[in-house]
């Protein structure tokens, strides 16, 4: 009998949902223009395509010497100002359509950085309340040693993101703009 996965807990499943509802709600939310764009991109983007324009380009190529070698007058003769053209138009296109689903996917990144900070800040606010707790704790309960932990006070305070960032600003130089 092969070994069957365990089941995922409950904590984890819900945070795998709730990240996946994130997800599909972004692109579930975008105009119908984005999801057409987005979906093209996605096409353009195969192996498949690109074996396609390939073939396509040598078809095109091979079928216009082959009609000047048989004196019939090609369609576009070479060097091929038709497929130029074509190929130019095409890359414009596609390359519109890539600047485009890169921008909706960095919207999402942006979401994405955005909660992860505001989780982060909310963490450590949490962290800073559970270690003044286990402080006062400590100092009011008759079974455990009361004694002055200076790093423990100090831990016990949420720290100020604004504070943060000037030590990151004075300690690296360049690191962080700053808007400039």
């Amino acid at each position: 009998m092969a070994d069957e996965p365990s089941p995922r807990p409950t904590h984890t499943e819900t945070t795998v949902q709730d990240i996946a509802r994130v997800h599909s709600e972004h692109f579930d939310n975008a105009a119908p223009l984005q999801r057409a764009v987005n979906a093209l991109t996605r096409w353009i983007g195969r192996p498949s395509v690109l074996v396609g324009l390939a073939l396509a380009i040598a078809l095109w190529t091979v079928s216009n010497l082959g009609m000047g070698w048989l004196g019939l007058t090609p369609i576009d003769p070479a060097p091929f100002a038709g497929l130029q053209a074509v190929a130019t138009l095409a890359s414009l296109g596609v390359s519109v359509m890539i600047l485009a689903s890169s921008r909706h996917a960095d919207e999402l990144a942006t979401n994405r950085e955005q909660v992860t900070l505001e989780l982060s800040f909310l963490a450590e606010r949490k962290t800073a309340k559970i270690i003044a707790l286990l402080e006062e704790m400590r100092r009011d309960s008759p079974a455990l040693h009361d004694r002055s932990d200076d790093d423990a006070e100090a831990m016990a305070l949420p720290a100020d993101p604004e504070h943060v960032l000037q030590a990151i600003r004075s300690t690296q130089p360049g690191y962080i703009s700053g808007g400039e």
